[in-house]
């Protein structure tokens, strides 16, 4: 536990000290803040190998496939080198599998079907670390690989090149597929454009935001305002600059949608939306994309009008299946669910005699450990402490729940409390958190904490279309508290008001003011 007075001494700001002792940085992520300078993305050699490598194949006319993967890094990742490689004239093509009926990774069949089409080099990207089947099939073919992904090594790996946060400098250790894939577009064609997309996918697959990446991600929300990139403005509702927060919450979920309803729009038409220069093309293909968003928002909507039971739910994990839940949205739901319920959620979708799923858990949980004496009842499991993917044989599915119920019914859990910063007019002016939003970029490893209110006299209540607003005095300073979600009618005729939130500034006719957009209501 590093102190308070710690971080007062270093940054002399009172606000960024409650921020860096929120996050308990080190003193070398201090120094990233505090005396932040540009990173330059990698020359390791295994760039200029591979680079090397493309060239030979471009020169001498052979045929190079991408392979990618289904979600926004490996759309991402892979429409970076497809654009690099044919503004290069190479002949190229490129493999993103179905979601559902394939699953993550490259196959043996895709290997052989491209071998059959004469691919001489694969590209794998976002993925290619556990696909030793297919690497296994390649070496026996002595055709190259070069594999850029960022996803844990657990065997030794067996390809022509490989680029991985493992194995090149420490400052990119927390880089993912896209990072991986623009840097070596770099070292090929130089494009901005391509930043902005690592970017994107860096903060979608919620990446450290140390060492390059924060470097990265200023570079290319820089790009991506100045330029006002066609195929990335036409998937936003905003028409000023974008933040990471924007990214986050107006092109990430309309991107991983692609991926989750394989609707009209597949993943690879995505690819070529991003690959495309044609105006009118980017116009009408970002209509469809932002109309199956809204499908899959529908979606998620009635899953979770299945799901009341598990509010109620005497289990301390939950587990609910239904033959008409999505596949693709089954982790949106869990995440929810274990948000409003505090517990593990596993959601389930049962089709084609299996049951393939989802696990969310709250923080302070491990689901592989907390289910160890299950997993012998699963056909496929992999996922990280938090978050999973499971899939049950429809004869072993009754055996699996028996277990993860009589294993851990009788436990005793404490998830860690998401911890917030109570608001006061003297910690928060106008000015403190004007100045802490030069500290950006904030994610994952640098979080900007929610604020907390506690029993705000309340001012003025107004009914909005699609939720509630209210004005309310902390400390002499009026700040307006907007609610979308988890309010009632009871809530909207308090006097007085504590909650929790993201807090932004409102600026209205030159009028800077406060604003929390509640998540939870104490």
């Amino acid at each position: 536990m590093i102190y308070k007075q710690h971080y007062l001494n270093k940054t002399q700001d009172p606000l960024l000290t409650e921020v860096c002792y929120y996050n308990q940085l080190d003193d070398d992520q201090l120094d990233q803040l505090l005396n932040p300078g540009i990173i330059e993305p990698s020359s390791h050699p295994l760039f200029i190998l591979a680079k090397d490598r493309i060239l030979r194949a471009i020169e001498h006319q052979e045929k190079i496939i991408v392979c990618g993967d289904y979600d926004a890094d490996g759309i991402c990742s892979t429409s970076i080198l497809v654009k690099t490689l044919r503004d290069l004239g190479a002949k190229v093509g490129y493999y993103i599998p179905h979601r559902f009926d394939e699953g993550y990774g490259l196959s043996l069949t895709t290997v052989n079907k491209a071998l059959e089409k004469g691919y001489s080099l694969f590209i794998l990207v976002d993925n290619g670390v556990s696909a030793f089947e297919a690497l296994e099939k390649l070496n026996q073919e002595h055709v190259d690989s070069i594999i850029l992904d960022h996803h844990e090594i657990t065997e030794k790996i067996s390809c022509s090149i490989l680029i991985h946060p493992d194995v090149i400098e420490k400052q990119y250790q927390y880089s993912c597929g896209s990072a991986l894939a623009y840097m070596l577009s770099l070292h090929l064609k130089p494009n901005p454009y391509l930043c902005s997309l690592a970017a994107i996918a860096t903060i979608a697959d919620v990446m450290d935001l140390w060492g390059y990446n924060r470097s990265l991600i200023q570079e290319g929300l820089m790009h991506m305002n100045h330029n006002d990139y066609p195929s990335l403005r036409a998937l936003t509702d905003k028409t000023d600059a974008l933040d990471e927060l924007g990214v986050a919450f107006q092109i990430v979920p309309k991107i991983n949608a692609i991926g989750r309803m394989n609707d009209d729009v597949t993943v690879h038409a995505l690819v070529e939306y991003f690959c495309s220069e044609d105006r009118q093309h980017i116009m009408l293909k970002a209509e469809q994309i932002k109309a199956i968003n809204e499908k899959r928002k529908s979606v998620n909507s009635t899953m979770m009008n299945k799901t009341s039971s598990a509010l109620s739910d005497p289990h301390a994990v939950v587990i609910i299946d239904d033959p008409d839940f999505h596949e693709g949205i089954v982790g949106i739901t869990a995440g929810q669910l274990s948000r409003k319920t505090k517990k593990p959620v596993i959601v389930l979708a049962h089709k084609d005699h299996s049951y393939k799923g989802s696990l969310r858990a709250p923080l302070g949980y491990d689901l592989r450990e907390l289910l160890k004496d299950s997993l012998k009842y699963t056909l496929r499991y992999g996922g990280h402490a938090l978050a999973a993917g499971i899939e049950i044989a429809e004869n072993q599915y009754e055996l699996f729940k028996k277990s993860v119920y009589t294993s851990t019914d009788g436990l005793t859990f404490s998830p860690s409390e998401r911890l917030t910063i109570r608001f006061s007019s003297e910690l928060y002016t106008i000015e403190s958190y004007t100045r802490l939003m030069t500290y950006k970029p904030f994610g994952q490893g640098f979080e900007l904490p929610e604020v907390e209110i506690d029993q705000a006299l309340v001012i003025s209540t107004t009914r909005l279309k699609n939720g509630y607003k209210w004005q309310v005095d902390v400390d002499g300073t009026m700040v307006d508290i907007l609610c979308f979600n988890q309010c009632d009618e009871t809530q909207f005729d308090k006097k007085q008001i504590s909650c929790s939130g993201r807090l932004g500034l409102n600026n209205f006719r030159g009028k800077v003011s406060f604003s929390i957009v509640a998540e939870s209501w104490t």
